[in-house]
């Protein structure tokens, strides 16, 4: 384990150091993110680099740690990213966070602005999944990325916002063939029950792999659907009134 901070480290030491029968196996040191020097080549099978990525500077320095974990991760391993911020969800986050503080008389345009500030000044480390799905052309050893939704039953900022990344090393990649793709946004629009259209079809192609596609994420659909209001709405609509349609369509 391993914490650019000495004080973070020096506490992690003594808690292991009260256990040493149940924590001989582990050591924790002194490093940066990208500094793996402590660690041999390919002896690693798994590496987590957790809740750490949106404090690190700028993008060349997160490229940075996951080269040297994927040097450091033996064939068959896997690095995991976990808990990174969306990029393309910024917007989201901020107008969704914001709209509790706004005043009922605060114009769409106004808040908008105010929106776009936060976003402005957010200095956090983000990343869109379509930067992890591109690494292994920059990192051949990368044979598969895996991007998923945060677990969790709790709808919070990590859950709507953040996701995970398992990175796999030298791994064999056996895709399964789809036998059936269904379109949800085509479902909803031609049946009132579609939950009971994507039983059938599921029911139907018992055992086999069927890939859904278009289907929105519940987490964040008031959320879209707020950003869609703000951008559809003429501009010295009063926020009030914007609160109003967005009780009615979620």
């Amino acid at each position: 384990a391993t914490d650019y901070a000495q004080p973070a480290i020096d506490n992690l030491n003594q808690k292991l150091a009260a256990q040493p029968d149940r924590w001989a196996h582990v050591t924790a040191k002194t490093a940066t993110a990208d500094d793996y020097s402590l660690v041999a080549t390919e002896s690693l099978d798994l590496v987590l680099i957790h809740s750490v990525a949106q404090y690190f500077p700028d993008g060349r320095y997160l490229l940075r740690a996951i080269e040297q974990a994927v040097l450091a991760t033996a064939p068959g391993g896997c690095v995991f990213v976990g808990d990174m911020q969306s990029r393309q969800l910024q917007a989201m986050h901020h107008a969704q966070d914001q709209l509790p503080r706004s005043s009922n008389k605060q114009t769409v345009a106004d808040f908008k602005r105010t929106v776009d500030r936060r976003v402005r000044m957010d200095d956090e480390l983000m990343a869109d999944p379509a930067f992890f799905y591109l690494l292994p052309q920059l990192f051949p050893s990368i044979t598969a990325v895996d991007v998923q939704f945060r677990e969790g039953k709790s709808i919070n900022e990590t859950t709507k916002y953040h996701f995970d990344v398992w990175l796999y090393v030298g791994n064999t990649v056996e895709l399964a063939p789809v036998n059936q793709t269904v379109d949800w946004k085509n479902v909803v629009i031609a049946n009132t029950l579609p939950t009971a259209i994507l039983e059938k079809t599921l029911a139907q192609y018992s055992g086999q792999v069927v890939c859904i596609t278009g289907m929105p994420n519940h987490r964040t659909t008031p959320d879209f659907a707020l950003l869609t209001l703000l951008d559809t709405t003429d501009p010295a609509t009063p926020m009030d009134l914007v609160r109003a349609k967005l009780a009615d369509i979620t």
